[in-house]
């Protein structure tokens, strides 16, 4: 029986131009927004591969010529001893030139642009800190920082609920309203067969959709040996897709006009997915409001104008902070020496108001995680996030490790600063190298399992109510 109801609905299915240019719309819909994320995936390598390479020739130049300064010095009997400001001195290369690190986009970045469009591409680390490069040339547009970029995070997110409403809202209304119903049900069929097989061809064509589209995405636009997240993505967009099917045969099964079913389920839709992410987020930052950026910004400027104002005072307080380095006279205490006792000072004065930023932003990623349970949208946008390595995870493991060798690039070069050492072309050679641990999908087999499950739990749920509606239905 279920047979010939998948023959009969097929064919219905054939005959319905609507639900050809549904499906049509949102192959095109997904080809497109994987070609949008994947430009923007290019755009940001080659915003890093360009500092990068400017960086290295520079730092090429530099080591050039101090070969060249040194033969000469050699030539002319000066000891190699000798300091003077500029290629030879280790500000030039520890300050002023710093090393360049980037957080690469992951495999299926194309997939979803996530926080990246909210960080710089690549950082300056130098003793002083680190300075963010790229910005200039990535500056968006405030209103697609509001709403995202269309990629295929935004499409499952929003578009592909609609999708299944489109296909689903009428399962069983249209046929009561039109008056086969009771002649289906006149043959020796149930209602809950006759809806297990409407589910079933519609389902098949949904899961198909995602395939091939994501399929055809991935080959087109993103790494190839992202398959296994590849994988992992399509088993959460049809655990995504799940929950919205049950819901919408939990809705069919209790209401007799098509009109009022797909008006429940958009409104819904429009609850789930847009009104209560968008009031998480306003309580969040609500509850746990950050510092203002003018707060930051003036501070900086007042802690720097001290500093500059101070210069003996910042450096006799940066040799009690360090006792391991030999104090300098006042005499001896260069521009470099200056600015990396006012870079301390200056981070100290504000270290206040980064931590205060620090543990605000955590309060509220803690918030919307523990509040994301009422919306299937949030789970489902943070289990997305974390598959394609462009969620708060990475971002935050990049940051710690960006910290961690800030420290051991000013730990390198501060001696040397203080210790008015030359540079020498060997000490090229020997400089800190930058690292960064991808985290795995393993360590995130939590984050990852629980909304997942709790999806196709309420999926199930609904669906399994809607089902025992069925068996019980009288026309």
């Amino acid at each position: 029986m279920i047979r010939t109801i998948l023959r009969h609905e097929a064919r219905l299915l054939r005959a319905d131009n609507q639900a050809h240019l549904a499906l049509g719309l949102c192959i095109v819909l997904m080809l497109y927004a994987g070609y949008t994320g994947g430009r923007y995936v290019q755009e940001q390598r080659a915003i890093i591969d360009t500092h990068q390479q400017r960086h290295t020739e520079r730092i090429t130049s530099i080591r050039q010529q101090v070969v060249e300064m040194e033969a000469q010095m050699v030539a002319d009997g000066v000891p190699l001893e000798t300091l003077e400001f500029g290629a030879r001195h280790p500000y030039s290369l520890g300050s002023a030139q710093g090393q360049v690190v980037a957080l690469p986009p992951g495999p299926l970045a194309a997939f979803a642009v996530g926080q990246s469009d909210l960080y710089p591409p690549a950082l300056r680390v130098t003793v002083g800190g680190t300075d963010p490069l790229g910005y200039t040339a990535t500056l968006e547009s405030p209103f697609k920082l509001l709403v995202g970029h269309f990629d295929l995070t935004f499409f499952f997110l929003f578009l592909y609920p609609l999708l299944i409403i489109a296909l689903l809202f009428g399962l069983t209304t249209s046929e009561r309203e039109g008056g086969t119903l009771r002649m289906l049900l006149a043959q020796p069929i149930r209602l809950s067969t006759l809806v297990t097989g409407k589910l079933l061809l519609r389902g098949l064509l949904l899961v198909a959709c995602v395939v091939v589209g994501t399929a055809a995405a991935l080959g087109l636009f993103a790494d190839a040996v992202a398959w296994p997240r590849w994988l992992l993505w399509v088993g959460a967009a049809l655990a995504y897709g799940a929950f919205w099917v049950g819901l919408a045969v939990f809705v069919d099964s209790r209401v007799q006009q098509s009109a009022t079913s797909v008006l429940v389920l958009a409104v819904c839709w429009l609850v789930l997915a847009v009104i209560v992410p968008s009031t998480l987020a306003v309580v969040a930052s609500s509850i746990y409001p950050v510092p203002s950026r003018m707060e930051y910004i003036s501070a900086m400027r007042t802690e720097s104008s001290v500093a500059q104002q101070q210069g003996a005072a910042s450096l006799a307080s940066f040799f009690e902070d360090h006792p391991e380095i030999a104090p300098v006279s006042d005499d001896d205490a260069n521009f470099a020496m200056l600015r990396v006792a006012r870079s301390e000072r200056v981070a100290e004065a504000l270290a206040p108001i980064e931590a205060r930023f620090e543990a605000q932003k955590a309060q509220q990623q803690r918030l919307i995680r523990a509040l994301g349970y009422l919306s299937p949208t949030v789970l489902t946008q943070q289990v997305f996030l974390e598959i394609a390595g462009t969620g708060h995870t990475r971002h935050a493991a990049f940051t710690a490790s960006v910290q961690d060798f800030q420290t051991t690039w000013k730990a390198h070069f501060v001696p040397k600063l203080f210790g008015n050492t030359p540079l020498r072309p060997a000490d090229f050679d020997t400089l800190p190298a930058f690292g960064f641990a991808e985290p795995t999908l393993k360590a995130s087999a939590a984050t990852l399992a629980v909304p997942l499950l709790l999806m196709l739990a309420f999926g199930l749920l609904f669906g399994g109510a809607g089902y025992q509606r069925y068996r019980r239905a009288t026309l």
